[in-house]
């Protein structure tokens, strides 16, 4: 079974449910002078006679939309639009 995942868990490649024989050729790399050090993946080896598979979707990362679109400006009150159509002078703002 072959099954792949992309960072938010959503399933890019393969599937769950379908057994399938799965042929790959990788390359893995370690520096001899760390004995306990890990193992990297460094590439994958792709054959002449392999046929070639269709690309992955990939995911991207939106850039921040509150850059571009800053917030309004804040708006009056309710008790300071009622206070200044009555005619009052003395007005108490609330802070939203």
């Amino acid at each position: 079974i072959l099954a792949v995942y992309d960072r938010f868990g959503r399933l890019i490649h393969g599937s769950e449910d379908t057994v399938k024989d799965v042929l790959e050729y990788v390359v893995l790399e370690k520096h001899l002078t760390l004995p306990h050090g890990s193992w990297k993946l460094h590439g994958k080896i792709i054959p002449d006679w392999m046929p070639p598979k269709e690309s992955i979707k990939k995911t991207y990362h939106l850039p921040d939309v509150d850059k571009d679109f800053p917030e309004p400006p804040p708006s009056k009150s309710v008790q300071e639009t009622d206070s200044s159509s009555s005619g009052e002078s003395n007005v108490t703002a609330i802070p939203a």
